[in-house]
């Protein structure tokens, strides 16, 4: 049996945007600075928004980059919306696996050749 050990894994944040979600294209898309991101981002990415005006928080698609421009427009999941609380997302730190405890029942074929049922049977230790 393998035995495998996971450290430092710290899945990767999406970035974070200040959007205006009053000011909406004839696409429906929210345009916003290339500059407002602490990193790039290309099309297809997922970024968390923010209104601080209207305290609202969610998430978002990057549906195209204009280049040319500077401008990045966000296809944004309205469902995803929140007012309440903060959406507040942190980096775990080290993550360690530990070896799985083997299960109390084995797999068995009561009839070896033929296409029998499998059936669950109590594991001796």
């Amino acid at each position: 049996m393998a035995r495998f050990v996971i450290r430092h894994f710290t899945p990767p944040l999406p970035p974070s945007v200040r959007v205006n979600l009053n000011a909406l294209t004839e696409d429906g898309l929210v345009r916003v600075d290339e500059a407002d991101f602490d990193r790039p981002v290309r099309a297809g990415s997922l970024v968390r928004i923010f209104e601080p005006v209207d305290e609202i928080e969610g998430f978002a698609k990057v549906a195209r980059v204009n280049d040319r421009t500077g401008l990045i427009y966000l296809e944004v999941f309205w469902e995803s919306l929140r007012d309440l609380e903060p959406i507040h997302m942190t980096r775990v730190s080290d993550v360690e696996a530990v070896p799985a405890i083997p299960p109390r029942r084995t797999l068995s074929i009561s009839q070896p050749g033929h296409m029998a049922r499998p059936q669950l049977v109590g594991a001796s230790r």
